[in-house]
This record gives structure tokens, C-alpha cells and sequence, in this order.
């Protein structure tokens, strides 16, 4: 077995190391889908409407709430870009007067939905596959509760928050769990179902504003990604230690060094193993790792710095 690793592990290292130019990038995405969901109109479909509603109504009886689906293709990204900063802006059109400050949380959606082609201030009758309060894909899946239940159909907890006041351009705050939501979908985009928009508290009467969807020519939701291109640099020795792989490198201080794997050549992607930051001095990393079929290809790249 150690002689097949070691040629395999070979040809998978010096096959693959070189230099890449790097350097701060910028993209501005629009989404690719969205939708709202009206708990007044629960069977109901908006995905064609260019103002979608997040919020409550204002309304003395019945279901008050409405929310917001909106989803973004991350595929646009260069293979290996290392993204360090991910802003959600929306625009709001439509405010009720006297209506104050309304907090809107932005959750990752667990499950998949349908956009939707329905167009109008309160929507259409959904046809099958479109998303509606009550469904997530009409026909075709229920919300575990209607209009979406917090840890089973989006992340109970929101990745962003931002308040909604006046007319105009709204930015999320930027945070971590924004980041961490972009960087989970642009490795595995079979779990990007995009995000949730819920008012904090839904219970205020007329708290609900109308937001520009992907329709509106001017108010489009945005996605706003700076990134940078990785800088591959080599290995300096690759051995075996048992069954285990042994990686070395020489980690400048200042960087943050990622090792990314394949299963094979033609794998599409790379996955990460493991992430090294040097902060204070240079050091000599080791990195092990134990393949369960014995093959592996290997790159190492500079994807960051130290703050």
C-alpha cells in the first residue's frame, strides 16, 4: 500500500502546486430567484412581483405576517476565490405612514421552494411547484408549520439583521454568519436554498414595508461579494508515517494557509482539509491526514492574512 500512496501522493502534489496571481476582487450579484409568502393570502404566489412585502399587515384579524424568499448563484465565482466580505442590500418602495421602524432578520433557508410566476400586490392562486405560505413547493412539500418554521425550514437564528424605516437602500449588517452562509453554499451549492427575510417582531401592526424584487428594474435585491484569488505555493516535503500523509510547508507570519484536497483529478472542486494561521512568527506546519482509499491530491495556498 505505501508504495501506491507514495506515487500517487506524488504525482497528486507536483502536479498541482504553482503560482496563481492574486488580489481583491469585487462582484455585485442579483438573485436568481425570489418570492413572498402572505399569511392573508396563503395560497397564493408572487414570484413574478416586482414589490414583495416583509412584515406584518395591517390587519385586526387573522394572519398577519409576511415574509420574504430570495436566493443567489454563487457559481459566478472563480474556482478557489476566498471570500472575505458579503453584504445584503435590499431597497424599500413602500412604507405605510406613521408606520415606525421595523428590524428584519435575514435566516438560512434549510429546504428548497419555488419561485414562482405570479404577479400582483397580493399574488395569484399558486400552480403546482410555486411557493405559498402554506407550501414550499405547491403540491409538492409543506412548510413544517405555515410560513416556514425556525430550525427545521430556516436556521432559527438570523445570519444578518438590519432595520427598515424610510424609503430607499437598506444594507444587512455585516457579519459572520453572513460570510459563513455564502462560504457553506459556495463549497456545496446543493444546500443553497438562499435566505429567509423575517421581521424581529412580527406582531406590530403595519410594520410591513414592500421591497424591490429581482422584477423591479432599479430596486433589485443585491449581493455584494469582495473576494480574493488564492496564492498556490509548494509544499516542502510530502512522507508517510504509517498510513497517515504527512504534509510540510513553511508558514510566513502574517497568513493564513489553507490545504485543500481531491479524490481525484477529475473531481470537481476542491475540498478543504484544514486551515493554519501563522500570526506572530514563522513556524514549520505540519499537516497529517489519512485517507480511508488511500488517494489524494493535495494543494496548499495562501487564502488570507492575520489582522
Amino acid at each position: 500500500m505505501h508504495r501506491t500512496l507514495r506515487r500517487l501522493l506524488v504525482l497528486g502534489v507536483s502536479g498541482w502546486v504553482g503560482l496563481v496571481s492574486s488580489g481583491a476582487a469585487e462582484l455585485i450579484l442579483k438573485p436568481v430567484a425570489d418570492t413572498a409568502i402572505l399569511g392573508v393570502n396563503p395560497d397564493n404566489n408572487l414570484g413574478a412581483t416586482p414589490e414583495l412585502p416583509v412584515g406584518a399587515v395591517n390587519r385586526l384579524e387573522g394572519e398577519i405576517r409576511t415574509r420574504m424568499l430570495l436566493r443567489f448563484d454563487l457559481s459566478v465565482l472563480p474556482a478557489g476565490a476566498w471570500v472575505s466580505r458579503a453584504v445584503l442590500g435590499v431597497e424599500v418602495l413602500v412604507k405605510r405612514d406613521g408606520s415606525g421602524p421595523a428590524a428584519v432578520g435575514a435566516h438560512r433557508l434549510l429546504r428548497t421552494w419555488g419561485e414562482g410566476s405570479k404577479a400582483g400586490l397580493q399574488g395569484v392562486v399558486a400552480s403546482e411547484g410555486e411557493a405559498t405560505w402554506n407550501e414550499r413547493l405547491k403540491g409538492g412539500g409543506a412548510w413544517a408549520e405555515p410560513g416556514g418554521k425556525g430550525g427545521v425550514d430556516f436556521v432559527a437564528e438570523a445570519s444578518a439583521v438590519t432595520t427598515v424605516d424610510d424609503l430607499g437602500p437598506v444594507l444587512f449588517s455585516e457579519s459572520a454568519g453572513l460570510l459563513e452562509d455564502v462560504r457553506k453554499w459556495q463549497s456545496d451549492a446543493g444546500v443553497n436554498f438562499g435566505w429567509i427575510l423575517v421581521g424581529r417582531d412580527e406582531s406590530v401592526l403595519a410594520s410591513a414595508r414592500r421591497l424591490g424584487s429581482r422584477e423591479h428594474p432599479t430596486a433589485s435585491p443585491t449581493l455584494r461579494l469582495e473576494y480574493s484569488l488564492p496564492e498556490l505555493v509548494p509544499f516542502d516535503s510530502v512522507g508517510l508515517q504509517g498510513d497517515s500523509i504527512q504534509l510540510q510547508f513553511h508558514a510566513n507570519a502574517g497568513n493564513v494557509y489553507t490545504v485543500w484536497y481531491r479524490p481525484a483529478l477529475d473531481s470537481e472542486g476542491w475540498l478543504t482539509l484544514t486551515n493554519v494561521v501563522s500570526k506572530l512568527v514563522p513556524a514549520e506546519a505540519v499537516v497529517s491526514d489519512t485517507p480511508e482509499d488511500g488517494v489524494r491530491y493535495y494543494q496548499l495556498a495562501i487564502t488570507g492574512q492575520v489582522d
